[in-house]
C-alpha cells in the first residue's frame, strides 16, 4: 500500500507532536500512524486501528536507542481508500489498515476511530490517493 502523500501542513507545521515509539518498531516517513497507550505510536495494520498521527520522521528498528518520534496531527494529506471502496467527498474517514482508509461505519466516530474528511472523491476502481484534511484532536 503506498504510503501518504503530504499535501499541505495546516496550523503550526501540522502541529507536530512527540509520541513514544519502540525502538523495535520500523515506522518509515509519512506513513499512517496507529495509537496504542500510552501515548505510543506504531505503523498502522489494521481495520479500527486508533489514528496516532502521520509520521513526520522515519524510525529506523533496532537501528538507535530513539523511543520518540514526531508525527502531523492538522495537514491535508493525499491518502489511499480500501480497494472496492467508495468514498465521496465530505465522508468522515478511518484506519483500514496499513496506509489506507475507509469511510468510518456506525460507531466508528463514538469509538474515536474517524479521524479525517475526505477532500475529494474515488470510485471503487480507483484506489489512488484523495486528498483528506486531518484536524485530529482539534
Amino acid at each position: 500500500m503506498a504510503l501518504p502523500t503530504i499535501i499541505e501542513l495546516l496550523g503550526n507545521g501540522g502541529d507536530p507532536i512527540q509520541m513514544t515509539v519502540a525502538t523495535s518498531s520500523a515506522v518509515p516517513m509519512n506513513t499512517l500512524c496507529k495509537l496504542t497507550t500510552p501515548r505510543t505510536v506504531s505503523a498502522s495494520s489494521a481495520d479500527n486501528d486508533m489514528f496516532g498521527g502521520i509520521a513526520a520522521n522515519e524510525h529506523e528498528a533496532n537501528t538507535n536507542s530513539a523511543t520518540t518520534m514526531t508525527v502531523y496531527t492538522h495537514l491535508i494529506a493525499g491518502l489511499t481508500p480500501v480497494t472496492g471502496s467508495t468514498i465521496v467527498a465530505g465522508n468522515e474517514v478511518s484506519i483500514n489498515g496499513a496506509n489506507e482508509i475507509k469511510v468510518y461505519t456506525t460507531l466508528d466516530k463514538e469509538k474515536g476511530y474517524g479521524f479525517g474528511t475526505a477532500l475529494s472523491s474515488n470510485d471503487t476502481s480507483s484506489t489512488t490517493q484523495i486528498p483528506v484534511l486531518i484536524n485530529w484532536g482539534g
